[in-house]
Protein backbone atom coordinates (compact mmCIF):
# COMPACT_ATOMS: atom_id res chain seq x y z
CA UNK A 1 0.00 0.00 0.00
CA UNK A 2 1.25 3.44 -0.30
CA UNK A 3 0.14 4.78 3.10
CA UNK A 4 -0.21 2.90 6.13
CA UNK A 5 0.73 1.24 9.77
CA UNK A 6 2.94 -1.53 9.87
CA UNK A 7 5.83 -3.23 11.91
CA UNK A 8 8.74 -4.88 11.55
CA UNK A 9 11.03 -7.39 13.43
CA UNK A 10 15.11 -8.29 12.25
CA UNK A 11 17.27 -10.93 13.58
CA UNK A 12 20.43 -10.25 12.12
CA UNK A 13 23.05 -13.37 11.50
CA UNK A 14 26.89 -12.58 11.67
CA UNK A 15 30.10 -14.07 10.94
CA UNK A 16 32.82 -12.39 11.71
CA UNK A 17 36.51 -13.11 11.29
CA UNK A 18 39.57 -11.22 12.45
CA UNK A 19 43.31 -12.15 12.59
CA UNK A 20 46.00 -10.48 14.99
CA UNK A 21 49.24 -11.56 16.13
CA UNK A 22 47.44 -14.23 18.84
CA UNK A 23 46.22 -15.91 15.91
CA UNK A 24 42.83 -15.93 13.63
CA UNK A 25 39.34 -16.28 14.78
CA UNK A 26 35.66 -16.56 13.46
CA UNK A 27 32.81 -16.10 15.30
CA UNK A 28 29.14 -16.80 13.86
CA UNK A 29 26.36 -15.69 15.79
CA UNK A 30 23.06 -14.05 15.78
CA UNK A 31 22.53 -10.48 16.58
CA UNK A 32 19.71 -8.49 18.74
CA UNK A 33 16.70 -8.51 17.76
CA UNK A 34 15.10 -5.43 16.35
CA UNK A 35 11.75 -4.69 16.52
CA UNK A 36 9.76 -1.37 15.06
CA UNK A 37 6.64 -0.12 14.83
CA UNK A 38 6.53 2.08 10.80
CA UNK A 39 4.32 4.38 9.15
CA UNK A 40 4.74 5.10 5.37
CA UNK A 41 3.12 7.99 3.12
CA UNK A 42 3.21 8.09 -0.10
CA UNK A 43 0.41 10.50 -1.39
CA UNK A 44 1.72 10.82 -4.51
CA UNK A 45 4.48 9.38 -6.60
CA UNK A 46 6.76 12.49 -6.72
CA UNK A 47 6.55 12.38 -2.67
CA UNK A 48 7.72 9.54 -0.07
CA UNK A 49 7.81 10.01 3.38
CA UNK A 50 8.46 7.08 6.44
CA UNK A 51 8.79 6.81 10.36
CA UNK A 52 10.24 4.10 12.00
CA UNK A 53 10.47 3.87 15.99
CA UNK A 54 11.39 0.71 18.38
CA UNK A 55 13.55 -1.27 20.33
CA UNK A 56 16.55 -3.34 20.09
CA UNK A 57 16.15 -6.35 22.68
CA UNK A 58 19.79 -7.72 23.93
CA UNK A 59 19.51 -11.33 22.40
CA UNK A 60 22.58 -11.80 20.45
CA UNK A 61 25.76 -13.49 22.48
CA UNK A 62 27.98 -10.34 23.99
CA UNK A 63 31.39 -10.20 24.80
CA UNK A 64 32.62 -8.36 27.53
CA UNK A 65 33.89 -5.14 27.16
CA UNK A 66 34.64 -3.90 30.67
CA UNK A 67 36.05 -5.28 34.05
CA UNK A 68 37.62 -8.54 35.00
CA UNK A 69 35.51 -10.10 32.24
CA UNK A 70 37.04 -8.04 30.17
CA UNK A 71 40.58 -10.02 31.05
CA UNK A 72 39.10 -13.43 30.09
CA UNK A 73 39.28 -15.62 26.78
CA UNK A 74 35.21 -14.93 26.24
CA UNK A 75 36.16 -11.54 25.82
CA UNK A 76 38.46 -12.23 22.86
CA UNK A 77 35.23 -13.69 20.68
CA UNK A 78 33.57 -11.07 18.29
CA UNK A 79 29.61 -10.92 18.58
CA UNK A 80 27.14 -8.57 16.71
CA UNK A 81 25.13 -8.91 20.37
CA UNK A 82 25.21 -5.60 22.63
CA UNK A 83 23.85 -6.71 25.55
CA UNK A 84 21.36 -3.95 26.19
CA UNK A 85 18.48 -2.59 25.43
CA UNK A 86 17.96 0.07 22.36
CA UNK A 87 15.52 3.01 21.73
CA UNK A 88 15.57 3.42 18.02
CA UNK A 89 14.16 6.32 15.72
CA UNK A 90 14.11 6.86 12.10
CA UNK A 91 12.60 9.26 9.37
CA UNK A 92 13.13 8.80 5.52
CA UNK A 93 11.72 10.98 2.71
CA UNK A 94 12.12 11.68 -0.74
CA UNK A 95 11.28 13.48 -3.61
CA UNK A 96 11.16 13.61 -7.23
CA UNK A 97 11.71 17.62 -7.75
CA UNK A 98 11.45 17.53 -11.49
CA UNK A 99 10.47 14.76 -14.25
CA UNK A 100 14.13 13.01 -13.50
CA UNK A 101 15.31 14.39 -10.58
CA UNK A 102 14.81 12.25 -7.29
CA UNK A 103 16.28 13.59 -3.95
CA UNK A 104 16.37 11.77 -0.20
CA UNK A 105 17.13 12.30 2.86
CA UNK A 106 16.84 9.74 5.87
CA UNK A 107 17.90 10.64 9.57
CA UNK A 108 18.42 7.61 12.29
CA UNK A 109 18.77 7.77 15.91
CA UNK A 110 20.07 4.78 18.88
CA UNK A 111 20.54 5.65 21.89
CA UNK A 112 21.28 2.78 24.96
CA UNK A 113 18.72 2.23 27.87
CA UNK A 114 20.69 0.85 30.11
CA UNK A 115 24.57 -0.77 30.70
CA UNK A 116 25.47 -4.18 29.17
CA UNK A 117 25.77 -6.68 31.85
CA UNK A 118 29.64 -5.82 32.92
CA UNK A 119 28.81 -2.62 33.39
CA UNK A 120 29.95 -0.99 29.64
CA UNK A 121 27.76 2.02 28.73
CA UNK A 122 27.65 2.69 25.28
CA UNK A 123 27.10 6.23 23.83
CA UNK A 124 23.85 7.21 21.70
CA UNK A 125 24.39 7.12 18.09
CA UNK A 126 23.40 9.07 14.88
CA UNK A 127 23.41 8.26 11.36
CA UNK A 128 21.97 10.61 8.49
CA UNK A 129 22.50 10.64 5.00
CA UNK A 130 21.30 12.99 1.90
CA UNK A 131 21.23 11.24 -2.03
CA UNK A 132 20.44 12.36 -5.52
CA UNK A 133 19.55 10.10 -8.45
CA UNK A 134 19.45 11.41 -11.93
CA UNK A 135 17.92 9.74 -14.66
CA UNK A 136 19.36 9.88 -18.11
CA UNK A 137 17.50 9.98 -20.98
CA UNK A 138 16.26 5.70 -22.30
CA UNK A 139 15.14 5.63 -18.93
CA UNK A 140 17.55 2.82 -18.51
CA UNK A 141 20.84 5.00 -16.98
CA UNK A 142 21.04 6.68 -13.49
CA UNK A 143 23.70 9.28 -12.24
CA UNK A 144 23.37 9.21 -8.11
CA UNK A 145 25.54 10.47 -5.50
CA UNK A 146 24.96 10.33 -2.16
CA UNK A 147 26.68 11.23 1.54
CA UNK A 148 26.24 9.73 4.53
CA UNK A 149 27.53 11.10 8.02
CA UNK A 150 27.31 8.62 11.38
CA UNK A 151 28.48 9.37 15.00
CA UNK A 152 28.83 7.62 17.47
CA UNK A 153 29.52 8.94 21.10
CA UNK A 154 32.40 7.77 23.38
CA UNK A 155 31.34 4.51 25.29
CA UNK A 156 32.14 4.68 28.85
CA UNK A 157 33.74 1.44 31.55
CA UNK A 158 34.06 1.39 35.61
CA UNK A 159 38.06 2.44 36.06
CA UNK A 160 37.59 -0.02 39.55
CA UNK A 161 41.51 1.72 40.45
CA UNK A 162 40.00 5.01 40.13
CA UNK A 163 36.52 4.32 41.20
CA UNK A 164 34.61 6.09 38.48
CA UNK A 165 33.50 5.59 34.75
CA UNK A 166 35.90 6.72 32.58
CA UNK A 167 35.91 6.49 28.11
CA UNK A 168 36.76 3.22 27.09
CA UNK A 169 39.35 3.20 24.34
CA UNK A 170 38.95 2.57 20.43
CA UNK A 171 34.75 3.82 20.85
CA UNK A 172 33.21 6.97 19.38
CA UNK A 173 33.62 8.96 16.88
CA UNK A 174 32.51 10.39 13.36
CA UNK A 175 32.51 8.76 9.83
CA UNK A 176 31.69 10.75 6.54
CA UNK A 177 31.31 8.89 3.07
CA UNK A 178 30.80 10.21 -0.23
CA UNK A 179 28.78 7.61 -2.33
CA UNK A 180 28.55 8.04 -6.53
Amino acid sequence: HRSGVGASLQLPAALIAASDVTGARVDPGLGDLEARLRYRAQPSTRVFFAANAGAVLPTGRYSPRSGALALSAAAQALTPGRGTTWAVAEAQARLTTIERLTVGASLEGRAPLGDAPDGFRWGPEVRGGLDGQLRLPGERVFLSLGVEAQWRATSSVEDPFLGSRVDSGSTGGLVIAALP
